[in-house]
C-alpha cells in the first residue's frame, strides 16, 4: 500500500484524521524516518489518534505507514530528484535526468489544467468580474501569492480588488459584513486545505455574491453550490504544492477580461502611458489607440483568446 491512499481516502475522513495527514503528506522525507511519538507530538494528537488513522487508512500498523513513506521518498530519489544535499554545505545533487523530469512533471500539470478549461465558463467569469463592484480573493499560506497576483491584474484593469487571508479574523469579519450580490469573491485553495474558508464560500454565496474557487479537487472545502471552480493539479515530490498551474488560469482568465473589455482596454493603457509620461516615468509619447494584437506596421495575431460565439 502506498501514500496515495492518503490522497484517495482524505474525504471520507474525520477532520481530526484530515489534519494529521495534511501534515504527513507535507513532510514526506520527514515521515519516513519519524516515530510513533514524534508523529503524534508534530501534529499534536494522541497516539492512539495516529494509529487510528493508520486502521482507517488501511495500514496495519504505524510501522507499515511509515514504511510506505520511505517508499514513496525512495521512489522519488530514484526519478532522480535528491531532497538533500551530499554533504553539509553542498548544494544538492543534479543527476542525469533531473532537469528533464522536473520540467516534465510542470508540463504535465500545465497541460492537464489548460485541457480542463472550458471556453464558455472562462468567458462568463470574465463578464462577471468586470461587473463587480468589488472583488475579493481570499489565499492561505503559499496560496497568498496567486490571490495577490491576481488582485493586481484585475486593478490594472480597474476593477477594484483586494487580497485578503483568510486567517486574518478582523479582516474576514469586516469584509464578510460589507459584501453583497455585486461583489465577486475569487478562493484558491490547495491541499493542505484551510477548512474554515467553508464557513468564508458558503457566507459569501447566501449574501449572493459569485464565486470563483480554483482549487485541485472538487473535495476543496472552498467549493461551493452554483460557483464556477476551476481545477488545476498541484502536487510536486519536492513541495506540496506548485504554482505554475494556478498562474496558467489567471493569465488565461486576465487574457478574456481584456478581450472582453475591447476599446476600453485600449483607453486603460493609453491613460496610464500619459500618466507616467506627466509624472516623468517615461520619455516617449503615449502609443498610439490601435487595435490590440496589431502592432503599427500590419496586423499581427489576436493578443487574446477569441471570444466563442
Amino acid at each position: 500500500m502506498e501514500i496515495q491512499v492518503m490522497r484517495d481516502k482524505y474525504p471520507s475522513l474525520t477532520k481530526n484524521q484530515r489534519h494529521i495527514v495534511e501534515y504527513m503528506l507535507s513532510h514526506v522525507l520527514d515521515m519516513s524516518y519519524m516515530s510513533l511519538k514524534e508523529a503524534a507530538a508534530h501534529t499534536g494528537v494522541s497516539e492512539v489518534s495516529v494509529l487510528n488513522l493508520c486502521a482507517a487508512l488501511g495500514f496495519g500498523s504505524y510501522t507499515a505507514l511509515r514504511e510506505a513513506f520511505r517508499r514513496e521518498v525512495a521512489r522519488i530519489y530514484t526519478r532522480g530528484l535528491h531532497l538533500l544535499p551530499d554533504q553539509p554545505g553542498d548544494g544538492p545533487a543534479v543527476p542525469q535526468g533531473q532537469a528533464e523530469y522536473l520540467c516534465g512533471l510542470q508540463l504535465d500539470n500545465w497541460l492537464a489544467c489548460m485541457e480542463a478549461l472550458d471556453p464558455e465558463v472562462l468567458y462568463t467569469c470574465a463578464r462577471s468580474l468586470l461587473r463587480a463592484c468589488n472583488v475579493f480573493i481570499f489565499g492561505h499560506d503559499a496560496s497568498r501569492i496567486p490571490a495577490e497576483y491576481l488582485a493586481h491584474r484585475l486593478n490594472f484593469f480597474q476593477i477594484r480588488s483586494i487580497a485578503i487571508k483568510p486567517g486574518d479574523v478582523d479582516e474576514v469579519r469586516s469584509l464578510l459584513a460589507s459584501v453583497s450580490s455585486g461583489d465577486h469573491v475569487v478562493f484558491f485553495s490547495f491541499l493542505p486545505y484551510y477548512t474554515p474558508v467553508a464557513k468564508i464560500a458558503g457566507f459569501v454565496r447566501m449574501q449572493g455574491a459569485s464565486v470563483i474557487t480554483i482549487t485541485d479537487s472538487m473535495d476543496s472545502p472552498a467549493v461551493v453550490k452554483g460557483g464556477h471552480t476551476f481545477l488545476c493539479r498541484t502536487h510536486l515530490p519536492y513541495n506540496f504544492n506548485g504554482l505554475s498551474a494556478p498562474m496558467a488560469i489567471i493569465e488565461v482568465l486576465v487574457c478574456c477580461i481584456a478581450r472582453e473589455m475591447g476599446k476600453k482596454m485600449e483607453d486603460i493603457i493609453h491613460d496610464i502611458y500619459q500618466v507616467e509620461q506627466y509624472i516623468g516615468g517615461y520619455d516617449e509619447p503615449a502609443p498610439s489607440r490601435q487595435k490590440p494584437g496589431h502592432p503599427e506596421g500590419g496586423p499581427g495575431q489576436p493578443a487574446f483568446p477569441i471570444r466563442p460565439q
